[in-house]
């Protein structure tokens, strides 16, 4: 799940302004957990099964480059502590690093993994997600299509699938994948709320809010969506439609800075420069890590100062 940001572009002295959403600032992350029957697969070693293995056996059992992986843990150890390398262990311990963006360790995790067991697609995509992080795109893309291969009718794999293509700007083919993804899904609203991002990337403002529209439906309370829609309908133009819907929004949520932003935007567009300058300022006290806040408060600043040395 993810959500456009308001985002104003001051362009040389002509100070011409327009609204942004290069991209979201907020992006699902992957890899989505796959559900049903093609799920996680359970390994056993090949002899000795799920059981421990003790301080002596463990080296004849763990592949050599991954040891100093598995003794990099969080917490420290004894080296006296026997470590359970089971498989379900290993996958729990790779995933951990691609969280702390350790993507190399997470890389080493997988392929002895995938050694086992080359055709699990959980393991395939999540060797993918960290290959992605390592920013190897096209190594990351073929090896997302190698997990969707495995498992065609999975909605997770695909929509993961779908999003790496997007993340490579190959928009088109994310659109496909993420219609075969919700045809099995479609219930999934994170699903059609990835597919209205595209659309507005395709300029298809028109198919986003429809699809947008049924993600809400289906999720009412996620505020998300909502911003989403609340640009979508800048994108219109429907500039008055945008304030009742961020309105909502800051009304459940009063110190969502994202809402708060993107209200902000929509009175600049208005060319209520003021109550702009205010909205920024105030997602900014509420997070003063945002960075589209900062931009935009930063870009009408500017173009105020330009019109009075005018």
């Amino acid at each position: 799940m993810r959500f456009f940001v308001g985002k104003i572009a001051a362009v040389a002295v002509a100070a011409t302004v327009t609204g942004c959403g290069a991209g979201p600032v907020e992006k699902q992350k992957l890899p989505r957990e796959p559900k049903g029957a093609v799920g996680l697969v359970s390994l056993q070693s090949d002899d000795t099964g799920d059981s421990a293995m003790s301080e002596e056996t463990a080296p004849e059992a763990t592949e050599p480059e991954v040891v100093p992986v598995l003794c990099r843990l969080d917490a420290p150890l004894s080296p006296s502590i026997s470590l359970p390398l089971t498989n379900a262990n290993i996958h729990a311990l790779a995933k951990q690093k691609i969280e702390a963006k350790k993507s190399q360790d997470a890389i080493s995790l997988l392929q002895l993994l995938l050694r086992k067991e080359p055709q699990n697609p959980v393991y395939m995509g999540d060797l993918a997600t960290a290959l992605l992080q390592c920013g190897m795109m096209d190594a990351g893309v073929s090896t997302m299509e190698q997990a969707a291969a495995l498992a065609p009718q999975n909605a997770d794999i695909l929509a993961n699938l779908a999003q790496t293509y997007e993340m490579a700007g190959r928009f088109r083919t994310a659109l496909v994948t993420y219609e075969r993804a919700a045809a099995l899904a479609p219930e999934d609203s994170d699903i059609l709320n990835n597919m209205a991002v595209v659309m507005v990337a395709l300029g298809d403002a028109e198919g986003a809010e429809k699809t947008i529209r049924k993600a809400i439906s289906l999720s009412p309370r996620n505020t998300a969506y909502l911003i989403d829609l609340g640009y979508i309908l800048v994108r219109q133009r429907r500039l008055q439609d945008a304030e009742i819907v961020l309105r909502r929004v800051i009304e459940s949520e009063p110190n969502n800075a994202g809402a708060i932003n993107m209200l902000g935007f929509v009175y600049f567009q208005l060319n209520y420069r003021e109550r702009a300058i205010e909205h920024f300022k105030r997602a900014l006290q509420i997070d003063p890590s945002h960075q589209a806040a900062k931009e935009n408060l930063e870009a009408v600043e500017t173009l105020i100062e330009l019109n009075d040395v005018e």
